[in-house]
């Protein structure tokens, strides 16, 4: 791929940007007009939307008005896009998938990904619905190996080059490897220094499956999204960007934190995908700060190396906690548990295959992946000491415990 943006090569020898933007919540043509340019002239390749993003179109204008002045050549760019929660049954995912193409008025993507591993309700006029007044609606039954079959003739059809996942477990990831004809190439998880998924990325190394993050920075604006998407508004974003910590380390390189953290990202790449990217990877972001422009000259490389090592290592002892995401979602597997089929939510003791046994471990495993995350949330989820009670409900529990009579409760 002919692009400054330095690469990474996916297991079906197709090479994608190792940075890419991300249109998440871009809404209006003058925004995304402005992103794209601004982010295509910077050296972005990469160009990631969605169609639960609902922005397709916009990009799919903004991309061919480029296109037409001949800044940049379509092989060129590395499009990504994803099946929504909707069209997860295996008939229905070449019809959304052909849906995006539409909007982003091309013939084909780069990388198509399965957005997320649990199957919403169609509608009738193909909008994805995850929530309504705060309450998340039924989900569908759906094997996720028959819908990634269904992905694999997509590559077949010449609709994507290559295909992958996001959102998923450890388990869900190695049985859909298992079962796969194509592989996946690519796991999109949400990734940043609260959240590092370590585990996750040692299985990618091990399946090579290339590792890519998203929200890295915490995914800050994601409550005013839910609120206004779902009507959920219950949630408490960690704010990652004000961590005490991090800016401190921000400071010490004379950096923003929003660059502290984009570095400690850029050095899991190079871990992650180590072997399939440029060595000098490190050295292109952070030479910056040695003042050179010559980011493949070995010493500013080297220098620049040392200082992004250095970032991470201190990202990396950051006290973390849970993101909003992550209690979201590991509070959602109750909707799954013991409910049965009269509420209209899937029953967890379905069998191996059923999504709802899918959905119930996610949760389960996800837990088990970043324990460090889970305690600290589960402290943060507890209730606060009881208050001493006033009045006469006060002194008759005074009483109580000082009655030797008494007995103790459970």
């Amino acid at each position: 791929m002919d692009s400054p943006n330095f690469c990474i090569k996916l297991s079906n020898d197709y090479e994608m940007p190792m940075v890419g933007l991300g249109t998440f919540q871009i809404k209006d043509q003058e925004s995304m007009k402005r992103a794209l340019t601004s982010a295509i002239d910077a050296g972005y390749r990469q160009i990631d939307t969605a169609f639960s993003y609902k922005n397709e179109y916009l990009i799919g204008e903004v991309l061919n008005e480029i296109l037409r002045n001949g800044k940049i050549k379509r092989e060129q760019l590395f499009i990504v896009s994803k099946l929504p929660l909707n069209g997860m049954k295996p008939d229905a995912v070449e019809y959304f998938c052909k849906l995006s193409l539409t909007s982003l008025q091309m013939e084909y993507v780069d990388l198509y990904l399965l957005h997320f591993p649990v199957p919403s309700k169609r509608t009738d006029n193909d909008e994805e619905v995850i929530a309504v007044q705060g309450k998340f609606l039924a989900t569908d039954h759906v094997d996720l190996i028959e819908t990634w079959k269904a992905m694999e003739s997509l590559v077949d059809k010449g609709l994507t080059k290559s295909i992958g996942l996001s959102n998923c477990n450890s388990e869900q990831i190695q049985r859909i490897y298992n079962s796969a004809t194509i592989k996946p190439t690519v796991l999109q998880v949400e990734c940043h220094a609260y959240l590092p998924q370590y585990e996750l990325q040692e299985l990618c190394q091990k399946l090579n499956i290339a590792f890519t993050a998203y929200s890295p920075l915490g995914c800050p604006g994601f409550p005013e999204f839910a609120l206004n998407s779902w009507g959920v508004r219950d949630l408490e974003e960690p704010k990652l960007l004000q961590d005490r910590t991090l800016k401190e380390i921000a400071k010490q390189y004379k950096k923003s934190p929003a660059q502290a953290l984009t570095s400690f990202l850029i050095n899991l790449a190079r871990r992650s995908n180590f072997g399939r990217s440029q060595a000098w990877v490190g050295g292109e972001v952070e030479c910056s700060d040695t003042g050179q422009k010559d980011h493949r000259n070995p010493d500013v490389a080297d220098r620049a190396n040392v200082v992004l090592e250095q970032t991470t290592r201190k990202v990396e002892r950051m006290p973390r906690t849970a993101t909003t995401k992550r209690r979201i979602f590991s509070r959602s597997k109750e909707h799954y548990r013991g409910r049965g089929d009269k509420d209209g939510y899937p029953n967890a003791n379905q069998g191996p295959n059923s999504s709802a046994q899918t959905k119930c471990k996610e949760g389960q495993v996800s837990q088990k992946e970043d324990s460090t995350t889970t305690k600290v949330a589960a402290i943060k989820a507890s209730p606060q000491k009881e208050q001493p009670k006033k009045g006469r409900q006060a002194k008759s529990k005074k009483a109580r415990s000082s009655d030797p009579t008494a007995k103790a409760t459970k």
